[in-house]
């Protein structure tokens, strides 16, 4: 019973191989047993690499993109899969060139690299909460100097308007102090006509009435406008004597990007020794893993699977052939 159930999991473990590599299981199954040791190998090594990059995949959506964990999730799979499509091109090769090799190191590097950053990235979060607020005072003393500018160039034109306006008004108020009403006249002509309807007599009255100066309504309205420069220049002031600490606040609650956190990151490699050797550590495992595969294909050597395979292409070659010289 023991036996059954251990060998039902060998060919388990042999058809997921199958299936993640894109070898023939019926070949396989009548093939020798190095062959399928070969397919538990790229098997393993695969999982090892998806596992990883599930990891990045996951981590990356989740803590960049703020996506829940079922679009994390997903992302993960991709990753995945897009992972098993790149060791087929070596597993599935039956001549492994030096140029695909290559390719497939530059590729691993890569892939290390980006694997490497994205995991230090979430390991180091605290560090690199730690650099913002130790590089906080810099920042914000740049966006104050920004700031500061505008606010005194917009103080400058209040000022402006304000000693304009000051200057009307005082007109005003000695124009009013002056002429607080102002004397206007009206003429009123009466005509007589007889009975013929021609003009017997013409008769013209002027009448004098004073009115208020109109400028006292103009100097409610120049207070109006006065008040309104007043109330913006007291409010830039008072947005001036906050600037700082209002900046350094909006600066330390702002959501971090991934550019900012990589900069902050490579800042934290640069001046540490041990951050910069943990990162290598990293760099140098993933290259390593990614790896295995490639070194799997090329330590295997040639297996029945194989020669099977070449076998079964070189008798369709030669059926082909001959069907082309019988024609």
């Amino acid at each position: 019973m023991k036996d059954w159930s251990v060998d039902i999991l060998k060919d388990f473990w042999v058809k997921l191989g199958c299936f993640i590599t894109g070898y023939s299981y019926t070949l396989i199954r009548n093939s020798s047993e190095a062959s399928r040791k070969t397919v538990k190998k790229f098997l393993s090594a695969i999982l090892l690499i998806g596992t990883i990059w599930f990891a990045v995949g996951y981590l990356f959506v989740s803590r960049y993109f703020d996506a829940n964990w079922a679009v994390s999730l997903f992302a993960g799979i991709i990753m995945v899969i897009a992972v098993i499509q790149i060791e087929r091109q070596i597993i599935l090769a039956s001549n492994l060139q030096w140029w695909g090799v290559l390719l497939r190191f530059l590729l691993g590097a890569l892939m290390a690299v980006i694997g490497a950053t994205v995991i230090d990235q979430v390991m180091f979060k605290d560090d690199v909460e730690r650099y913002k607020t130790d590089t906080a005072d810099a920042v914000v003393e740049r966006r104050v100097a920004q700031k500061m500018e505008v606010y005194n160039s917009r103080l400058k034109e209040i000022d402006e308007a304000l000693i304009k306006a000051v200057q009307e008004r005082d007109a005003l108020i000695l124009d009013v102090a002056k002429r607080p009403y102002i004397k206007s006249f009206k003429t009123k002509t009466n005509t007589l006509r007889d009975t013929a309807g021609e003009i017997t007599s013409t008769n013209r009255q002027v009448e004098s009435f004073q009115t208020e100066n109109p400028n006292i309504r103009l100097l409610a309205k120049k207070d109006l406008q006065i008040e309104s420069y007043e109330t913006g220049r007291n409010d830039i002031a008072d947005k001036k004597s906050s600037i700082y600490s209002d900046e350094r606040d909006r600066f330390l609650e702002e959501p971090e990007g991934f550019l900012t956190e990589l900069k902050s990151l490579f800042e934290i490699l640069r001046s540490s020794n041990i951050a910069k050797a943990f990162y290598i550590m990293w760099f140098v495992l993933l290259v390593l893993i990614e790896m295995l595969v490639l070194a799997a294909k090329g330590g295997s050597g040639s297996t029945d699977y194989e020669r099977l395979i070449q076998h079964q292409s070189d008798v369709n070659k030669r059926s082909i052939d001959s069907l082309t010289n019988d024609t």
